[in-house]
């Protein structure tokens, strides 16, 4: 029996989505189907340069700049725009970890208080991997990041370094200093030009329903790209691919690497994001 595979928070389909497109699936595939649509997620937020589902983002960083560009958009909320702040840091040697945590008792803090830093781990002498903390529990002295960060090494025994941009000090902007907010576009214009700027702010297409839920053409490219990507892990050059009692005829992948379809290609630059300077 395959072993269980949840699916990310960043997920652009359910089970049940790709099930329906494929007709009778036996729920013992649940687990492969799980994994493509997080393989899926994750190459489509990589080609695309943005967080594409709904995320809270703290201290997003924007530097010399009177227009910010955020990553995850569409813009749902913003948290708050601030400026004039001061960094904490913090280094040490973890106790424990994986490839999505790090604990260390050294971290002392208050439950979230770390959320949005950036962490630095030691991957050997010379190298470390850079991601962001999107969750720190108190209790446990934990930080975690999302599984599409997912380090190459487990973090227990390594080296770390963490950046924040501490909020006690920062000048928190008011809505009326906001000169437009271009919510489906992910742009924030202000009057003036400001040396940093860090928002907080939930953006990114909506897990379901909401102001602005995912694309039909871009939930359509996902199925797509999810049934092409089981069929050629399931059958390597064959055109099918059998889910219990359904056999479905798709793509002939011919041995070839596992890359996106040209045609969820042409959708997906639709949703690029194009960062200047």
């Amino acid at each position: 029996m395959a072993a269980a595979v949840t699916l990310q928070s960043n997920a652009l389909l359910t089970y049940d989505e790709v099930k329906d497109a494929l007709g009778k699936v036996a729920q013992t595939n649940q687990p492969q189907v799980n994994a493509a649509i997080n393989r899926v997620s994750d190459a489509f937020e990589r080609y695309t340069n943005r967080w594409l589902r709904q995320r809270k983002v703290w201290n997003s960083l924007h530097r010399r700049t009177d227009e910010i560009a955020v990553k995850a958009f569409p813009i749902q909320r913003i948290l708050g725009v601030y400026t004039g702040f001061d960094l904490v840091t913090a280094t040490g040697t973890a106790d424990s970890g994986s490839t999505t945590t790090l604990v260390d008792s050294t971290l002392t803090q208050a439950d979230d208080y770390w959320n949005g830093a950036t962490l630095d781990i030691q991957t050997t002498t010379d190298n470390w991997e850079r991601v962001i903390v999107n969750d720190f529990v108190a209790s446990t002295d934990t930080l975690s990041w999302e599984s599409a960060q997912a380090t190459s090494v487990t973090a227990s025994g390594k080296d770390f370094a963490l950046t924040l941009y501490n909020k006690s000090a920062y000048y928190a902007l008011q809505i009326t200093d906001y000169r437009e907010i271009n919510h489906e576009a992910g742009i924030i214009s202000l009057p003036g030009a400001y040396n940093l700027l860090v928002v907080d702010y939930v953006g990114g297409f909506s897990q379901s329903g909401g102001a602005y839920p995912l694309p039909d053409d871009l939930k359509q490219a996902a199925i797509w790209q999810v049934l092409d990507w089981l069929n050629a892990s399931a059958h390597g050059q064959a055109s099918a691919i059998n889910l219990g009692t359904t056999n479905v005829s798709y793509r002939d992948r011919s041995g070839a690497a596992l890359t996106l379809i040209p045609d969820v290609k042409l959708i997906l630059d639709r949703y690029r994001r194009i960062v200047l300077g």
